[in-house]
């Protein structure tokens, strides 16, 4: 059976919404304050898991009230959770979130557990983590883990896909061993340091990482929709047309769609569309997992707004 492994990060986001953010030193009001489960790797793993893949959630929480709260957020939306440790000796790990009414967000992470995914656990688990079809992976956990299971992944022939945000700059040796890279505008220029203004601009950065070992390159442009870059083709997905309320999940939710649809057979085409509705849709309700579209809401939604519709 085909199965993702996600390796990961675990937090609870606290969303503040706000008309705009204050200056320093100001105090305004806001307009509503909400504990919503999210990071990054659980985010992505939920949404891989909506889009119909078995995924299995590999990372650490604290043996506290939040903790639980996020396991059983992973659990209701079918991830497996099995290998998911809990530890006594920090918390779980929290993002603060100001979102603005334009929908814009900023973010303040506090780690907590999620640091304790180290090398050891890695190995304590790697029975399980070597039965995957793809590795996904982000930065929210400590980057020498990231780095140790991309070379451990590679010597044993299981594809990775990674998303490094927040951005770190990535070894050579280490980039040269990813399968699919998915990075936004300001990580693409962290890997690639040139003008990124256009779309010609976007792919010409997409062939240099190609040219550095990477297979396929996934850049989202947010209202620009996004682009796969590889030694083969250049597909440029635009973005679908929504009233956008929260970003904050968007981008985690088209790499959990792209990923289920790559170990499903979905052809390059298919997979962008597909994982480009699914983020539009995620943009339209507030929230980090509480926003992840199920499966069939993301194919009725790009039927909708394309001619032969998607797989």
């Amino acid at each position: 059976m085909n199965r993702i492994s996600v390796i990961g990060s675990l937090n609870m986001d606290l969303v503040i919404q706000t008309e705009r953010v204050p200056l320093a030193g100001e105090t305004i009001s806001g307009r509503d304050f909400n504990l919503i489960p999210g990071g990054k790797g659980a985010n992505q793993a939920i949404a891989a898991a909506k889009a119909g893949s078995p995924t299995s959630m590999f990372g650490c929480v604290g043996d506290d009230e939040f903790g639980e709260v996020l396991l059983n957020s992973l659990k209701d939306a079918g991830v497996n959770t099995v290998n998911v440790s809990k530890t006594s000796k920090v918390r779980t790990g929290v993002a603060s979130i100001i979102l603005e009414s334009s929908g814009e967000n900023r973010i303040i992470i506090i780690s907590g557990a999620n640091n304790l995914v180290d090398a050891a656990y890695v190995d304590s688990h790697w029975d399980e983590i070597k039965l995957s079809s793809l590795i996904l992976l982000q930065h929210e956990i400590p980057l020498e883990t990231c780095h140790y299971i991309i070379k451990k992944a590679h010597a044993s022939s299981i594809p990775v896909m990674l998303n490094p945000a927040p951005f770190h700059e990535i070894p050579t040796d280490v980039l040269t061993k990813v399968d699919y890279l998915v990075v936004n505008e300001v990580e693409l220029q962290g890997i690639v340091p040139a003008q990124v203004s256009s779309i010609e601009d976007v792919i010409r950065a997409g062939k240099e990482i190609n040219q550095m070992g990477v297979k396929q390159v996934l850049i989202t442009l947010g209202g620009d929709g996004a682009v796969l870059v590889s030694n083969e083709e250049v597909i440029h997905q635009p973005a679908f047309t929504v009233n956008a309320v929260d970003t904050t999940a968007a981008g985690d939710t088209f790499v959990g769609y792209f990923a289920s649809a790559i170990i499903n057979g979905f052809g390059l085409k298919q997979a962008l569309v597909n994982s480009c509705g699914a983020a539009a849709l995620a943009v339209t309700k507030v929230g980090a997992q509480s926003s992840i579209p199920c499966n069939d809401d993301t194919q009725s939604f790009v039927q909708k707004y394309t001619t032969e519709g998607v797989r």
